[in-house]
C-alpha cells in the first residue's frame, strides 16, 4: 500500500515537475521574444534618430538582458550623447570600452562622428585625458608644443572625410568628396615632409604620444610619394628602437609599404592577401612589436604555417610567378594584350618575386593599352619601382610607351 502511494506520488511529482518546467521555458520563450522585438523597435527608432524613444526601449531591453548586455551599452552611450547628455554618453562608452577595445580603438574615438554632438564638452576632454591614459602627454612635456597641436588638427582633417565615406557612402563616395579626400591627404603630406625636414620623425618626446599617432596616420594615406612613405619608414624604425614611437603604428605602415608600395612581404599579417615573410615566426614578431592580440583574433579561422609548409608555399609562389611572366611575354608576341595584362596582374601578386624589369615591362603594357583604368594602374606600376629606387624611373620621358 505504501509502495503504490509512493509509485502514485512520484508519477504526479514528475508529472508537475514536467509541467512547471514546460512553462518556465514557454514564458522563458515569450520573454526572449518580447525583448527581441523590443530591440528592434529601438533599433528602429535609433536608425531614424528618434534617440530619446530609442534610449528609453534600449534601457528596458537592458534591464532584463542577463547573458549579453554589453551588447546594448554602445547605441546607448550614442543615444545619450545625441540627446547632448555628455556625462551619461561617456558612462555607457567606458563600460562599452571596457570589454571591446583594440589596439586602435582609443585614438579612433577621438574622432568619432556618433560623439561629435558632445566632442566639445569638458567632460569629452576629461574622458580622453582619462581614457587614453599616458597616450596623451601634457603639452609641457614635450618638445614642440605648436607642432603637436598642427598634426593633430591635419589628422583630424583627414578622419573627418574618411569618416564621411564609410559611414555615409559605404566606401563608394562621389568624385567631389573623393577629390576633397585627395586634396586633404596632399596638403597634409606635404606639411608633414616639410616638419619631419624642420624636426626629423615626430617622436613621443617632440609631439607626445596622440602627435605621433597623427603623423603616422597621415604618411599611411601618402601614397603620392613613396620614397616619402619609405623615409619616414626608416626613421620611425630608428626611433623604435629608443622607445620612440609605437610598435604597432610601426608594423601597420612597414606592412602597408612593404604590401602595396614596394611588392614585398610583409611581416605582421596586417594586409590580407600579401605572403608574410617567415609566416611560422609571425605571433612571436607582433608580440615584440606590441599587438595585444594574436592572429586568429583578426583573422577568423586563422592557422600558422611551419617551417615546411612556408617553404613549400614560396617554391609555388617562385613558379607560379615565372609561369605568368611566360605567359604574359607569349600573348604579347600574339598580339593578345588584354590576356597579357591578365597575366603580368597574376604575376605581381607574387609578393616576394616580383622583378623590377617585369614591373617595368607591365607598366609599358598598361600605358599602351590607353584605358583610363590601365593608365591609373600604370602609375601604381611606375610608383613601385619609385619605391624601390629603380634607376629607369629617371628616364620615363624619353620612353614613348609612355606617351599615353
Amino acid at each position: 500500500m505504501v509502495s503504490q502511494f509512493q509509485t502514485t506520488h512520484n508519477m504526479l511529482y514528475r508529472c508537475f515537475s514536467i509541467s512547471f518546467f514546460t512553462i518556465l521555458l514557454l514564458l522563458s520563450n515569450e520573454i526572449s521574444y518580447c525583448q527581441s522585438n523590443s530591440q528592434k523597435k529601438a533599433d528602429s527608432l535609433f536608425r531614424k534618430a528618434e534617440y530619446s524613444e530609442s534610449l528609453k526601449m534600449y534601457k528596458e531591453v537592458l534591464e532584463n538582458e542577463k547573458t549579453n548586455p554589453q551588447r546594448f551599452y554602445y547605441p546607448i552611450a550614442v543615444c545619450y550623447s545625441k540627446l547632448q547628455q555628455p556625462s551619461n554618453a561617456i558612462r555607457y562608452l567606458n563600460k562599452y570600452l571596457s570589454i571591446t577595445p583594440d589596439d586602435q580603438y582609443y585614438t579612433n574615438t577621438r574622432f568619432n562622428p556618433d560623439f561629435r554632438e558632445i566632442s566639445l564638452s569638458q567632460e569629452w576632454f576629461n574622458f580622453l585625458d582619462i581614457a587614453l591614459g599616458d597616450f596623451n602627454r601634457e603639452s609641457k612635456n614635450i618638445e614642440f608644443p605648436n607642432i603637436r597641436i598642427e598634426l593633430l588638427k591635419l589628422w583630424e582633417d583627414d578622419q573627418k572625410y574618411r569618416r564621411m565615406i564609410f559611414s555615409v557612402f559605404q566606401g563608394r563616395p562621389p568624385n567631389s568628396l573623393a577629390d576633397a579626400t585627395e586634396a586633404v591627404d596632399r596638403y597634409n603630406l606635404e606639411r608633414l615632409e616639410s616638419i619631419v625636414d624642420q624636426i626629423g620623425w615626430p617622436t613621443f618626446e617632440k609631439v607626445g604620444k596622440d602627435g605621433a599617432h597623427a603623423a603616422w596616420n597621415i604618411v599611411q594615406h601618402g601614397i603620392f610619394n613613396p620614397l616619402f612613405m619609405k623615409r619616414c619608414l626608416q626613421e620611425m624604425e630608428k626611433s623604435l628602437v629608443k622607445g620612440q614611437v609605437d610598435g604597432v603604428d610601426f608594423a601597420y605602415l612597414f606592412d602597408r609599404f612593404q604590401s602595396i608600395f614596394s611588392l614585398g612581404q610583409q611581416k605582421y599579417g596586417i594586409v590580407r592577401g600579401v605572403p608574410i615573410f617567415e609566416e611560422y615566426n609571425i605571433e612571436a614578431r607582433r608580440k615584440k612589436i606590441g599587438f595585444k592580440k594574436p592572429m586568429e583574433a583578426y583573422r577568423k579561422n586563422y592557422t600558422i604555417i611551419s617551417r615546411e609548409e612556408y617553404q613549400k608555399q614560396q617554391l609555388q609562389l617562385s613558379s607560379e610567378y615565372t609561369n605568368h611572366i611566360l605567359k604574359a611575354k607569349s600573348f604579347i608576341s600574339l598580339g593578345k594584350e588584354k590576356d597579357a595584362i591578365n597575366e603580368y596582374a597574376k604575376a605581381i601578386r607574387c609578393n616576394g618575386y616580383v622583378k623590377n624589369s617585369d614591373i617595368y615591362d607591365f607598366a609599358k603594357l598598361l600605358a599602351k593599352y590607353n584605358t583610363s583604368n590601365s593608365r591609373l594602374n600604370s602609375i601604381k606600376m611606375l610608383r613601385v619601382l619609385v619605391a624601390r629606387e629603380d634607376k629607369r624611373i629617371t628616364t620615363l620621358n624619353d620612353d614613348l610607351s609612355f606617351e599615353n
